[in-house]
């Protein structure tokens, strides 16, 4: 097993924003290229349609949080919007560690990497943690992608060069 290197936002320099509206419009909350939703609906096809809308957006270069079954969303339309706009998919410990609370993902993000190695997309590995105890611990997030067999060298923790690439380019 890979030894994940942890790495320091603000080596990263990016930002957060959240899906407000299904019609593109967004909210710049923090900095951390991530996507991700505070409300939408419980509708599969607008959930879709909004990630697909903001994926077009210059600065939206990691999807994060896409694995909540309270929002639905079409995994491999996802990642082919993903692949054609250069946007990569972040793999959330939060979602899978016992403390979650955004209930049983595991589904859905076996879905997120079986699209992933499909369509040769990186994914990035994200502690997701709103208090100091987590801080770059995705330890149950590492065991899932290795259960999952996902190959070492799309997973972005691994190769911190190639990911501050990919979060400068667009």
């Amino acid at each position: 097993m890979v030894v994940f290197k942890y790495f320091y936002l603000s080596q990263i320099n990016s930002f957060k924003a959240h899906i407000l509206r299904y019609n593109q419009s967004l909210l710049c909350l923090f900095l951390l290229k991530q996507y991700s939703f505070l409300y939408i609906s419980p509708q599969r096809r607008e959930n879709t349609s909004a990630y697909l809308n903001a994926m077009t957006h210059p600065c939206v270069k990691v999807l994060g949080h896409c694995d909540n079954p309270a929002f639905p969303v079409d995994y491999e339309t996802l990642a082919v919007g993903a692949k054609e706009n250069g946007v990569i998919f972040e793999i959330n410990e939060a979602s899978l560690a016992p403390y979650g609370y955004r209930g049983d993902t595991r589904a859905n993000n076996q879905e997120i990497l079986k699209y992933c190695m499909k369509y040769e997309i990186p994914i990035v590995l994200s502690s997701d943690s709103h208090g100091g105890g987590h801080i770059g611990d995705f330890t149950c997030a590492a065991e899932f992608v290795h259960e999952m067999m996902f190959p070492e060298k799309m997973i972005l923790n691994n190769d911190i060069p190639r990911l501050k690439m990919i979060l400068s380019e667009r």
